[in-house]
């Protein structure tokens, strides 16, 4: 299975990302959400381990409000848009204890985003004057999600959800 973990937008972000993502014409999203950590293909025995190891995860809800656009690996030679966060403390602290109890390396490069739109030419033209409006969900889950390759794209599909306090 080719899995990772992600923090799901609501229908409320997911809505307000989608109408962004129109005014730029973009193809838009059925669903966003943040990852905080990519596991791979990992086999089916791996996955229920996986699986147990997360329902340790304890934390409390939190806001995530959204920053501003930007660019991987830069605005020179953009290929992917993603939108920041404006303050991603919490976030940081729930991917280290995620990766803790998974017994995963610290990844210290890590920057919470959420992916809005791949770029095969580099034009940040159209991104660039977006107006991102300070928009709050509260995060009150994670999920384990299994990433299925396709032809149009990637299919997600929830494996687990884990709820905060």
């Amino acid at each position: 299975m080719r899995v990772f973990i992600a923090i799901k937008m609501d229908h409320d972000f997911d809505s307000y990302v989608n109408n962004l993502m129109c005014k730029s014409g973009s193809v838009v999203l059925e669903s966003y959400h943040i990852t905080l950590r990519f596991l791979d293909d990992i086999p089916d025995e791996q996955v229920e381990v996986i699986k147990n190891s997360l329902n340790k995860v304890k934390f409390d809800r939190f806001a995530i409000e959204l920053g501003r656009i930007g660019f991987f690996p830069n605005d020179k030679f953009p290929r992917v848009v993603w939108i920041g966060l404006k303050n991603d403390s919490k976030m940081i602290e729930l991917k280290r204890k995620i990766d803790d109890i998974l017994n995963l390396e610290l990844e210290t490069n890590f920057k919470p985003h959420i992916t809005v739109a791949r770029l095969k030419q580099g034009n940040v033209n159209t991104y660039e004057n977006l107006e991102v409006e300070p928009k709050k969900m509260i995060v009150s889950s994670f999920c384990l999600i299994n990433s299925v390759l396709t032809r149009e794209g990637a299919i997600h599909e929830i494996v687990e959800e884990y709820y905060l306090e």
